[in-house]
């Protein structure tokens, strides 16, 4: 067996000869017999090179994997950014609606106690419930009832218009371009009507709201109607009986956004003003002018 020491081209580890071959000790290579100078540096600059190919291929991978840990930690970024962005835009709003809310829950108690006040002491003999005799009364009596009772149109007028002030909204928010307008003033009541169905008669108060950009350059009117129901009939001293609980009426082109109609004109075709859709008569009632009614459409 031949003992001759060479050193390995690919590790610089000791080789023996063995089986015929050079082996290296170390990394385990093998080599021919007539291994010469030439085939070691063949060997020793192929093996350069996959080492070189390796370390480029590991660079390669580790930039990419750099890279693509950057660009999921700017996404991350940009999303806690929208996140924060998000709550800072809708927490007015939130604010709005549960101070909304909680104003809603207070107009609940309030009329519940308006109406017990109503049916036990302003109508009522001597504060009991009663109300004694009453009858029935066509709208145009009830009308002329209603322009005979000061304190009853006070009453009618100051709840509507508080439904009108809080039910609605502080601002609003527009479209095309998106802007948010802010309600100047007091809602203003511009109609009213005495509504009679098959069941029922009613008060209906339309009320104009305007709102305005912070920057003043656009305006938005937005309309609105409270309905409140009357008990269709006068009691022994021909007064009207009334809940005072107004309620907001709205149909397919009421918009939410506004709360409202961005038109008088949407607000009479899809509202319950459209009397032909109800089956109602329908009397124009004028607060200011002591109820002069107007019959508008007899359906």
């Amino acid at each position: 067996m031949q003992t001759d020491v060479r050193k390995c081209s690919n590790c610089g580890g000791r080789m023996v000869f063995q089986n015929n071959q050079w082996v290296c000790m170390s990394c385990g290579s093998s080599f021919a017999v007539d291994w010469e100078s030439d085939d070691v540096e063949r060997i020793r600059q192929a093996t350069e090179k996959d080492r070189a190919d390796a370390e480029k291929e590991r660079l390669q991978t580790l930039n990419t994997t750099s890279r693509q840990i950057q660009e999921a930690e700017q996404r991350n970024r940009n999303l806690r950014e929208s996140q924060l962005n998000r709550r800072k835009r809708f927490k007015p709003i939130i604010i709005v609606f549960s101070v909304m809310a909680v104003i809603g829950i207070i107009n609940f108690v309030m009329n519940l106690a308006m109406t017990g006040l109503l049916f036990g002491g302003v109508f009522g003999k001597n504060g009991g419930t009663a109300f004694g005799p009453s009858r029935g009364a066509t709208l145009k009596e009830i009308s002329r009832a209603i322009s005979a009772d000061q304190d009853l149109q006070k009453k009618l007028l100051s709840s509507a218009k508080y439904y009108a002030k809080y039910d609605g909204k502080e601002e609003i928010e527009l479209s095309d371009p998106e802007e948010i307008a802010i309600r100047c003033g007091e809602p203003e009541l511009i109609e009213s009507y005495l509504q009679q169905t098959s069941s029922d008669k009613r008060l209906i108060l339309v009320y104009k709201t305007t709102y305005q950009t912070q920057s003043g350059e656009r305006t938005q009117e937005v309309f609105s109607a409270y309905t409140i129901m009357l008990s269709g009939t006068l009691d022994e001293n021909g007064h009207v009986e009334s809940s005072f609980a107004a309620t907001r009426t709205y149909d397919e082109k009421y918009i939410w956004r506004i709360a409202g109609y961005e038109s008088l004109e949407d607000l009479h075709k899809d509202n319950r003003l459209d009397v032909r859709k109800n089956a109602s008569m329908l009397l124009e009632f004028d607060f200011s002018a002591n109820g002069n009614e107007k019959q508008k459409i007899n359906g």
